[in-house]
C-alpha cells in the first residue's frame, strides 16, 4: 500500500521550505517561537531531499538530484539537525557532527562543527537555502528569475546576498525581544 500526501509534489514541499525559512526569518515575540520556526525550517529544507527523489515526475533525475544532495556538506549539516530535532538526541549516522548551542541573552543558534567552526542559525538557513537552489536550477527545476527575486528579497530584507553566503556570521534577525 502506498500513502501520498495529497497529491502533492516536489515543489509542495519546495514551498513549504521557503514559507518555513520567511517565518524564521520574521520577527519573534517568544523565544519558543524563534525555535519552532528554526525547527520547522530545517526539517523542511532537509525532507525536500526525499520529496524530490520520490516524485514520479521526476523519473530518474529526483534520484540524481537526492544523490547529489548527499554531496554537499551545509545540506549534511541540516540532516543532522533536522534528524536530532526529530529524535531529541542523534547518537548514531551522523554526518557532520554538528550541534546545537543555545545563547540565551540574544535569540539565536550557534551551530557548531566538530572542526571547530560555527555557523549561526541564520547563516545557515540562507546558506543551506542557496545550496537547494542552486542544485534545482543547475538541473533546470527552477528559473533563473526565482533565483534573481530570492537574491533580491534577501539582500535588502535581511541584509545578506545569495551569491556571498556568510559562514560564522554572528549577527541576525534572532532577537526575540525586537
Amino acid at each position: 500500500m502506498t500513502i501520498r500526501v495529497l497529491n502533492e509534489g516536489w515543489r509542495d514541499q519546495y514551498a513549504r521550505m521557503k514559507r518555513s525559512v520567511a517565518r524564521f526569518h520574521a520577527p519573534h515575540q517568544f523565544a519558543a517561537e524563534y525555535d519552532d520556526d528554526f525547527y520547522h525550517a530545517v526539517q523542511d529544507m532537509w525532507h525536500l531531499k526525499d520529496w524530490i527523489a520520490n516524485d514520479a515526475a521526476l523519473g530518474p533525475l529526483g534520484h540524481t538530484i537526492a544523490h547529489e544532495s548527499s554531496t554537499i556538506p551545509l545540506l549534511d549539516i541540516i540532516a543532522d539537525l533536522a534528524n536530532c530535532t526529530k529524535h531529541l538526541v542523534l547518537t548514531k549516522a551522523l554526518r557532520a557532527h554538528a550541534e546545537l548551542h543555545d545563547n540565551t541573552m540574544e535569540r539565536t543558534m550557534t551551530v557548531g562543527l566538530e572542526d571547530g567552526s560555527e555557523y549561526t542559525d541564520v547563516a545557515l538557513l540562507d546558506d543551506a537555502h542557496d545550496a537547494w537552489e542552486n542544485l534545482l536550477t543547475r538541473h533546470g527545476l527552477l528559473r533563473t528569475l526565482q533565483r534573481a527575486a530570492y537574491s533580491i528579497w534577501r539582500s535588502e530584507d535581511h541584509g545578506g546576498s545569495a551569491e556571498e553566503p556568510q559562514k560564522n556570521h554572528r549577527k541576525g534577525r534572532g532577537d526575540w525581544r525586537q
